[in-house]
């Protein structure tokens, strides 16, 4: 029982080495580089001699610093999930984001002419940005189920068509 757990333990290590090992690392330092190009930009664009802190929540700097490390803990769960959840629930994913941008156009507030955010307290949220994945998702879904071939027949094409 204890050799089963060690092993267990050691597959689930490798599994998690192996994620890192498989990274283009070479694209997620030029990210990175990117993305700090970006908060300079927007520090530099935005400053004020009165309050010059890029750290500052109340700046925009502030709140990119605070977004791109939710976003940087977000791609990490996602590298760590195991594939298959992903396909397991592409369509499950796809409907209820479908669902959401139609509440969206009942509930959303009119802002600056357009009814697309979700006001969550301070927060908003732009439920069409989290469409684009689950549409993805769900292309890959259909894509990779057996024998599908997008030319091969008018009903696979139709198919990917509806989803998009």
């Amino acid at each position: 029982m204890a050799i089963n757990r060690l092993s267990r333990s050691r597959t689930h290590m490798q599994k998690s080495e192996s994620i890192f090992k498989h990274i283009d690392w070479f694209t997620v330092i030029l990210y990175l580089v990117l993305v700090v190009a970006g908060v300079f930009s927007i520090y530099a664009a935005s400053y004020d001699f009165d309050e010059a802190s890029i750290f500052s929540f109340n700046e925009f700097s502030g709140k990119q610093i605070r977004w791109i490390g939710l976003s940087l803990m977000l791609g990490m769960v996602l590298l760590i999930v195991d594939s298959r959840m992903y396909e397991t629930y592409a369509y499950p994913i796809y409907l209820a984001l479908l669902l959401l941008l139609l509440v969206t156009i009942f509930i959303a507030p009119d802002i600056k002419g357009s009814r697309s955010w979700l006001v969550l307290g301070s927060m908003s949220l732009q439920p069409a940005e989290f469409a684009k994945f689950a549409t993805a998702l769900a292309l890959a879904k259909l894509f990779s189920t057996y024998n599908f071939n997008l030319n091969s027949s008018p009903r696979n094409y139709l198919k990917a068509l509806l989803i998009i």
